[in-house]
């Protein structure tokens, strides 16, 4: 038998498949057991199990090892958002980054069967080999209806499969019902306190999509390309059916950001203002305050406090050198390293008010949010 037809009879591990009747082909499938090191890790690990292999997505695997630890369950192909197949003589250009779909190479009914996604990056000052990149992300396959998607394992024990759009061909399956017995359907209630355990971060409740959202931050860059480092954040959605109050979506998505200039999330906690960010929140809005167009202080403001308004979010009081209060509302957000920063304050366009409690008075806080500074 040559090489080919035993892949198609049998080697394949992550989905095979089998010839039956007059060319036709009949998936069969592999389910494989989640590894110790997922088991306990948390989303903070940079992990992931394809199949029965962990791979990192730290940046300390290239492309080609990856095509390597997997290959070894069977052929595969890499093909990039345009469909294109990608080589090792597929070269990728200086300081930029880019996504491939990793697919079994045997097909089922003419359809390919995507394995997983990767997001690399060339950091050097040369055109690269594709296979030479570094990984920093790995997420499950793409398409919704494709076993695989039961045999990748996202750090925190996520099995990708069982939160995704329940397509007849995976959802009732004796694979999928297997996968149920370990990982049963979540509700509503556990999940926030699912995703603290997990070390999640800046956990909110999204009403129009009805969707818990949180963030999960690493103290160090991932990588440094043109002199600047640039940090991982993973952002991980969990989705609430209204109706069952059971959890029927989960998304676990990485984004890539700067220290400094890159803002991943606007903050809803003004007990993370620190003296340093008060001090930053001042110069902005004593900016703001005596720029040409607004022209409500003459050179100098004083930050009184600020307080959280149901309508215009975070806002900020201050007294001005024409003895009048001042609210602006600003925006406190968390950048890509985990610090927190102001990243905008705004002009309220309002008439000046002759105290704080003036201030407090003519909007609708939220109470327990006020904080008065200097008392």
């Amino acid at each position: 038998m040559n090489k080919r037809l035993a892949y198609i009879f049998g080697t394949g591990a992550l989905a095979i498949s089998v010839l039956v009747g007059c060319g036709s082909q009949k998936e069969t499938f592999k389910l494989y057991d989640v590894s110790k090191e997922i088991k306990n890790s948390t989303f903070k690990d940079q992990i992931a199990q394809v199949g029965d292999v962990v791979l990192r997505e730290d940046g300390s695997m290239t492309v080609g090892e990856v095509v390597e630890e997997l290959g070894k369950n069977g052929p595969i192909l890499i093909k990039d958002e345009s469909k294109n197949l990608i080589t090792e003589n597929s070269l990728i250009d200086p300081m930029s980054e880019g996504s491939c779909a990793l697919l079994d190479e045997v097909k089922v009914n003419g359809v390919e069967k995507e394995i997983c996604r990767l997001k690399y990056v060339n950091v050097t000052e040369d055109a690269l080999s594709a296979y030479e990149c570094k990984v920093v992300a790995i997420s499950s396959p793409s398409i919704a209806w494709n076993l695989n998607s039961l045999n990748f394992f996202y750090a925190g024990n996520i099995c990708s499969g069982l939160y995704g759009v329940k397509a007849d061909n995976v959802w009732n399956t004796e694979e999928c019902a297997k996968r149920l017995k370990k990982y049963p359907e979540m509700e509503a209630e556990d999940v926030e306190d699912m995703l603290r355990q997990k070390g999640t971060e800046d956990i909110r409740f999204d009403d129009q999509q009805n969707q818990y959202v949180g963030y999960v931050y690493y103290e160090t860059p991932i990588y440094t390309m043109g002199g600047e480092d640039y940090y991982k954040v993973r952002e991980c959605r969990v989705t609430i059916d209204a109706d069952t109050g059971k959890v029927t979506h989960m998304s676990v998505r990485s984004s890539f950001g700067w220290a400094e200039t890159g803002y991943i999330y606007h903050v809803q906690d003004l007990s993370c203002i620190t003296p340093e960010i008060a001090e930053q929140l001042e110069s902005m809005c004593v900016e703001t305050l005596t720029s040409h167009d607004y022209d409500a202080a003459d050179a100098a403001a004083t930050l009184e406090g600020y307080f959280i308004d149901k309508e215009r979010g975070s806002c900020a009081v201050l007294y001005t050198d024409r003895g009048t209060y001042e609210m602006l509302p600003f925006n406190l957000c968390r950048r890509y390293n985990g610090t927190f920063g102001i990243y905008a304050c705004e002009p309220a366009w309002t008439d000046p008010y002759e105290s704080f409690d003036e201030v407090i008075e003519d909007s609708d806080p939220e109470l327990d949010s006020i904080i008065k500074l200097n008392e």
